[in-house]
């Protein structure tokens, strides 16, 4: 098999090196002829026959059956949709494109029979994304809940072990590579509404816009709120879940608090958790490295699937309505400004931290403007 890689970043160099040192058997059947990079004097050793700074150059050599995409750039949207409509096969690990245009690119992908695959869009090296293909076929999948972003799931565990503050936090995150010098898109959900969209829009066969994920983001957390929680018994996560109920799916991304004992409470730092429900597969749930080089597993094992005669076969089943936040019943935690507003709803108070009665989410949101944080407790 004949591929080209676009991009060199940490991803992009850990799969290069997987197939060009042949850390598998599987690796001599694949070819590497072009390495697409913007700045080819900062690849030197990479050889100079196999360095491009030219898409066109990749996109009219007929040699080149398969496309792996990984320059996290704006390009990304234009590199998969040419590359499919040059009818090459397309391994992507941009979760923004896939989320923003997955059913367009699986019909495109159909249209011109070839392949389109991004299991490194979602979970690191965790292979959700295959697993959830396969299980939908035979399973109606009517639950997804999950911690998907390692970097505030290395902050808010550094916070909760460490004892650390926001601030300092980060910057350990940002000192081990675990997180951008600007992460807003993780603190604010955007991340995860991503990567959640993705796999619902697998799971569910049906058409998710973005912009109706509910998402309440971690900014807002402090130290003092983790001292809190903990005390309490619970720990915090920063959680993106859907549900499907009858032809509504409730979705969205928010922090949670979950007692102590439970799995979602121990999985810690760059590591992500993903648990699904099915009516025949029951409830499964994968663990591993959501960031990092270990990505490149995902796109290696893409890769080795197209080897083997993989196909694209993702259809439009269904048009389900999309709800946003579960609306059920529930206790929060809260950082509140004023408590004489909220008297009515406060079940104990820690001197500006509240754990509250069990409210609907309407109560919530009508008194957003008075809260400053607020996280969800699993029950």
């Amino acid at each position: 098999m004949v591929v080209a890689l676009l991009g060199l970043g940490t991803v992009g160099k850990s799969t290069y090196n997987a197939i060009i040192n042949k850390e598998s058997t599987f690796f001599n059947d694949i070819l590497i002829k072009y390495t697409l990079v913007k700045n080819t004097n900062k690849h030197r050793d990479i050889p100079d026959n196999v360095l491009t700074d030219s898409f066109d150059k990749i996109i009219n050599d007929d040699e080149v059956e398969t496309i792996i995409e990984m320059t996290g750039s704006s390009d990304s949207y234009y590199y998969i949709t040419e590359s499919l409509n040059k009818r090459k096969n397309v391994i992507t690990a941009s979760k923004e494109v896939i989320s923003n245009h997955f059913s367009e690119l699986e019909k495109l992908a159909s249209e011109k029979g070839v392949s389109l695959l991004y299991e490194a869009a979602v979970g690191g090296g965790i292979p959700i994304v295959n697993t959830l293909n396969n299980l939908s076929s035979i399973n109606k999948i009517y639950k997804i809940e999950g911690i998907l972003n390692g970097t505030t799931n290395f902050i808010l565990s550094n916070m909760h072990i460490e004892k650390n503050d926001f601030e300092s936090s980060l910057l350990i995150a940002q000192k081990r590579g675990f997180a951008e010098a600007d992460s807003s898109s993780d603190f604010l959900g955007l991340d995860m509404v991503r990567k959640i969209s993705i796999l619902s829009q697998i799971a569910y066969k049906t058409e998710i816009d973005n912009t109706k994920v509910y998402r309440f983001g971690i900014q807002g957390i402090t130290k003092e709120i983790i001292d809190i929680v903990s005390l309490i018994g619970y720990t915090l996560k920063f959680v993106c879940y859907s549900e499907l109920r009858g032809n509504s799916i409730y979705i969205g991304v928010e922090p949670i608090a979950f007692k102590s004992k439970e799995l979602f409470s121990s999985v810690n730092y760059e590591y992500n958790v993903i648990r699904y429900y099915g009516n025949h597969c029951g409830v499964q749930t994968m663990v591993g490295k959501g960031a990092g080089p270990i990505t490149a597993n995902s796109i290696l094992n893409d890769i080795k699937l197209l080897y083997y005669g993989y196909k694209s076969n993702y259809s439009i089943e269904n048009n389900y309505v999309i709800i946003g936040p579960n609306k059920d019943k529930c206790r929060l935690f809260i950082k509140y400004k004023y408590k004489s507003k909220l008297e009515n709803i406060i079940d104990a108070d820690f001197d500006g931290i509240a754990l509250t009665k069990k409210i609907d989410y309407d109560t919530l949101i009508n008194n957003l403007d008075n809260i400053s944080f607020y996280a969800r407790i699993y029950e």
